[in-house]
């Protein structure tokens, strides 16, 4: 599987299927959520090519887990130049908000759209917009376009096996990358 690994083309029609199983259970997820919608009078706010903005938490990410909709501590989109949404998981709000019952809406200060445009700019792959009449990038570094949507940075799938799966695949004559294909187990037989 490793020497000669198996390459799936994905469609659309795959990926609606999919989002159509899955909407009442996203749906509830995000309804769940305690949502602070910020208005903002003097910042703006950009939009870019993929806005809905995901924070991990912490333990999924101590896991090697990845972030989507579900178990984001945090979900965050502009919505307009002037209008963000965030909206957060109950059980991970800080302490002084644990218990939060109704949503809020608030005004925006400059800290908050500073944090609202580096959401929007660092989950950009390729594009962000702006009207025109507004400088929301000031201040905020923009990064390449991305040419890849998943990747694993270390380009090694072994780590993300446990010992005795590792294990196995030695002993069947494959082995990591630093280990050479002619690696033999030391482990007794």
């Amino acid at each position: 599987m490793f020497e000669n690994p198996l390459v799936v083309e994905v469609n659309a029609n795959y990926h609606l299927a999919h989002i159509v199983e899955m909407l009442p259970t996203v749906t509830e997820s995000l309804l769940d959520r305690w949502w602070v919608l910020t208005s903002f009078e003097r910042k703006g706010l950009p939009t870019c090519d993929h806005p809905v903005h995901v924070i991990p938490n912490e333990r999924d990410l101590a896991l090697g887990m990845g972030t989507g909709i579900e178990n984001a501590d945090q979900i965050h989109v502009p919505l307009t130049r002037r209008f963000s949404l965030g909206m957060a998981r109950r059980d991970a709000l800080p302490g002084e908000l644990a218990g939060q019952i109704e949503d809020v809406r608030q005004p925006g200060v400059a800290k908050v759209a500073l944090f609202s445009n580096s959401c929007t700019v660092n989950n950009a792959r390729r594009v962000i917009f702006h009207h025109p009449d507004d400088d929301p990038l000031r201040g905020v570094e923009l990064p390449q376009p991305r040419t890849r949507e998943i990747g694993d940075a270390s380009g090694d799938p072994w780590r993300l096996m446990p010992p005795a799966d590792r294990q196995i695949l030695i002993d069947a004559g494959l082995a990591p990358p630093q280990m050479g294909p002619h690696h033999r187990s030391s482990r007794r037989q």
